[in-house]
């Protein structure tokens, strides 16, 4: 525990002396020096000296600053989406530094092939060698055990039961991870992100589905038997379309992509005013016709924000977080969506939880799923606490 104290102060504050991590951790200036010097022996930490740094200076010596060593190694993030694979290796730090996608066909024969092609090009790309990569983390729909690693449930694919873990372990001979996307976006925002050290985070990933991940007083939450964070299948309006749950008015009957396009062409057809192709709906064409100022597609935009804003005004009500962090690709209308979210939050959420929180986008983008997959795998090699 004192290591990992030690370490998680010198990686978020560094450089800083070990006057100021005795402090702040309450261990002897002995027992800092120890730590801090077994970890400058595995290279995880770095000196540096620095003439002016207040307080820290003794006999006009330069002071000595401790910083955390982001080169020390790397970690490769795995995003397995409905058609592709990406991989990004970064360093400790979470910065991409190479990048590789393959297409995925939905068998097991074919998603493992694309893992393993996407993570040998990072590595080769990135120029370094596989001894330096500390480990990988996989993503994906659905449900994952993250101690045996194999595939409890998926949306789309028949792979129940399916050991990737293991199998990526072995062709690779470096330790992996698996973890349902929305829970390693949440861990990424959790660490690094817009919401970054924030004790209570929610996660809410809209995509082809709809799915939450908690990060609940620093730890992440999974539920008595790891389904906790199954947002998409809360119901909105009870009197709703049929979702592939077989519930009626689920979230992610109304509110996820493929439910946003069949808004879209209904309307279109009905002799909606817009420059929609309806030969070509997606969610990209819909934002970017909104941005423009089409009010058909800012519409759908906007209903799309109230939906998710009752969806996010639930989770207030029950968890009181700090922050929800909302991504996918109807989160890019930017704030025509954002405003629709926090004024359904206002309205129907408990006044003080819903002025105390905040509703944010990833910074993180489209690489979301690939960066929290990373971040798992870099608190799998005890780099995060």
């Amino acid at each position: 525990m004192n290591r990992r104290a030690v370490l998680d102060l010198i990686r978020t504050q560094g450089p800083i002396g070990q006057p100021e991590i005795a402090r702040l951790t309450s261990l002897t200036p002995a027992t800092v020096l120890s730590i801090i010097a077994e970890l400058e022996e595995e290279g995880l930490v770095v000196e540096e000296r620095s003439p002016t740094a207040a307080g820290e200076r003794r006999a006009g010596r330069p002071a000595r600053l401790y910083a955390f060593n982001v080169s020390h190694g790397f970690v490769i993030g795995v995003d397995i989406s409905t058609d592709e694979v990406e991989a990004l290796l970064t360093n400790l730090a979470i910065q991409v530094l190479a990048r590789a996608t393959a297409a995925a066909d939905g068998t097991r024969e074919g998603i493992l092939r694309a893992v393993l092609t996407t993570i040998q090009e990072v590595i080769e790309r990135a120029g370094v060698e596989r001894k330096q990569v500390l480990g990988i983390g996989l993503a994906m729909r659905g449900l994952a055990d993250i101690e045996t690693g194999e595939v409890v449930w998926h949306p789309q694919w028949p792979l129940e039961g399916w050991p990737l873990v293991p199998l990526v372990s072995e062709a690779t001979g470096l330790p992996a991870a698996l973890i349902n996307n929305a829970r390693g976006m949440a861990l990424a925002e959790h660490h690094f992100g817009v919401a970054r050290d924030l004790p209570n985070v929610v996660y809410l990933n809209v995509g082809r589905g709809i799915g939450a991940g908690l990060v609940l007083g620093g730890q992440l939450y999974l539920g008595g038997d790891g389904w906790a964070g199954e947002v998409g299948h809360t119901t909105v309006d009870e009197d709703g379309p049929r979702c592939a749950c077989g519930n009626y008015g689920c979230l992610e009957a109304l509110a996820a992509n493929p439910a946003i396009v069949r808004r879209a062409l209904k309307g279109v057809r009905q002799g909606a005013q817009t420059a929609l192709d309806p030969d070509h709906v997606t969610v990209e064409a819909i934002v970017a016709l909104a941005q423009g100022g089409d009010s058909f597609a800012r519409s759908l935009v906007e209903q799309t924000g109230r939906y998710v804003g009752v969806g996010v005004a639930n989770l207030v009500n029950l968890l009181n977080p700090n922050a929800v962090v909302i991504g996918g690709l109807i989160t890019e209308a930017g704030d025509l969506f954002f405003e629709a979210v926090r004024h359904a939050v206002q309205v129907r959420a408990l006044q003080r939880p819903a002025h105390s929180v905040r509703i944010l986008p990833t910074n993180f983008g489209r690489d979301a799923s690939a960066i929290g997959a990373a971040t798992l795998a870099l608190l799998r090699a005890g780099i995060l606490n």
